[in-house]
C-alpha cells in the first residue's frame, strides 16, 4: 500500500488506508474509450506489534483515505481529509472532509466532520498534505497539486506534450482535538 496514515499507538504500529495495487477505469461504454483512471483506495487497518513481531487486523476505517493529514495524539490516531474511492464509479475518486480517530484501548474509529481548507483553484486538499501533532492540536500543511495541464515540450520534433503541476503555495491549519 501507498500513501497510507501510520502511526504507534498502543505499542502498535497502525498502517490504515492508502492505495492498493489495484486500478480503477472509468470508460466510456460506447466509445471504448479511457475517461479515467485512479488506484483503488481501501479502508482496511493493519496493526504490527514489535514485541511479538507479528501483524494482526485492526478495525477498519469507516471510510478509507490514501494522502490524508494523520499524527498521534496522546494514545490516539488521528487522520485528517484524504482522497477517496469508496461509493463512486470505477475510475473517480473525491476529497474527504472527515477527521477519523482510532482509539487502540476500543478498536474503534469515530468520525467528525471538520472544516478543512478550501481554495478556489485546487479544492479541499490541493495535492499533498502532512500532519503533526503539537500540545493538543492536530496541524495540517497542504501544499502542491493535483491538478495539471499540458504543456509543449521545446525541442521535441514529434511535437509531444507532457503533463506539468500547477503549484500552490503551502497552507497551514491547526484542529484543537483534546
Amino acid at each position: 500500500r501507498r500513501f497510507a496514515a501510520c502511526g504507534s499507538v498502543g505499542g502498535r504500529l497502525l498502517v490504515c488506508g492508502g492505495e492498493t495495487e489495484q486500478a480503477l477505469l472509468l470508460e466510456d461504454d460506447e466509445d471504448e474509450e479511457l475517461l479515467g483512471c485512479t488506484m483503488e483506495i481501501t479502508a482496511r487497518c493493519d496493526a504490527f506489534d514489535v514485541d511479538a513481531r507479528e501483524w494482526t487486523s485492526a478495525a477498519p476505517m469507516p471510510l478509507g483515505v490514501a494522502h490524508g493529514a494523520y499524527a498521534v495524539l496522546g494514545d490516539k490516531l488521528y487522520v485528517a481529509g484524504g482522497i477517496f474511492t469508496q461509493g463512486l464509479e470505477d475510475g473517480l475518486e473525491d476529497e474527504s472532509d472527515a477527521l477519523q480517530v482510532y482509539d487502540p484501548a476500543a478498536d474503534a474509529w469515530t468520525t467528525e466532520t471538520i472544516d478543512l481548507p478550501v481554495d478556489d483553484n485546487f479544492g479541499l486538499f490541493p495535492g499533498s498534505c502532512v500532519g503533526a501533532a503539537r500540545d493538543g492540536q492536530l496541524l495540517v500543511v497542504c501544499g502542491g497539486s493535483r491538478e495539471h495541464h499540458l504543456v509543449e515540450v521545446d525541442g521535441d520534433p514529434d511535437g509531444d506534450a507532457r503533463f506539468e503541476l500547477v503549484e500552490a503555495d503551502p497552507r497551514t491549519y491547526a484542529y484543537d482535538v483534546e
